[in-house]
């Protein structure tokens, strides 16, 4: 860290409550990265993610987004779905309808590394219908019908009957 200082590389970012450290240039961060084996980079962001869920639970909400990404980065699909699915409710929270929707699609494609199973629908179905929520506000109807058409199909594959009957309640206010 020294020798990167020096060169100019980093720079101390932030010293309270701990040490941080910032690339000067975001192509330099781009360049380092890149440079690492995609094992090597999964390894790191799975390592990041086990570190701040060890962290006081009272910060997880100021961490909730950089869990979702080291999560999603470091392949850990089953918390990367839960994360991002907390980080995209987050975002609807302050109305960051873009990174909502971000979010709630990451986790789908998170789930779709998870073995098949009831809860796997269930979420993938309840995720769509999140994503589904953040488009209507967005005014993009063609992917509303995508995200409702998804849910539909999982929701008839996992006979669930209340996740249906949502559902068909949304299609019913899509197609009139």
């Amino acid at each position: 860290l020294s020798d990167l200082q020096a060169s100019e590389f980093l720079y101390e970012s932030k010293l309270f409550p701990e040490l941080e450290y910032t690339f000067t240039h975001a192509l330099t961060n781009e360049v380092v990265y890149n440079a690492l084996l995609h094992e090597r980079r999964t390894a790191i962001h799975a390592s990041i993610a086990g570190a701040l869920e060890a962290r006081p639970r009272e910060n997880f909400p100021e961490q909730c987004e950089a869990l979702a990404h080291h999560a999603f980065h470091g392949e850990l699909w089953e918390k990367a779905v839960r994360y991002l699915d907390q980080a995209g409710s987050r975002a609807m929270s302050r109305s960051a309808f873009l990174e909502a929707l971000s979010d709630y699609e990451r986790a789908l494609t998170a789930s779709t590394h998870l073995s098949d199973s009831p809860a796997k629908l269930a979420q993938q179905i309840d995720l769509h219908l999140e994503a589904r929520n953040v488009l209507f506000l967005l005014g993009n109807l063609a992917r509303v019908g995508e995200h409702l058409n998804a849910a539909e199909e999982l929701a008839e594959k996992l006979s669930d009957e209340k996740r249906m009957a949502r559902v068909l309640n949304f299609l019913n206010s899509y197609y009139g």
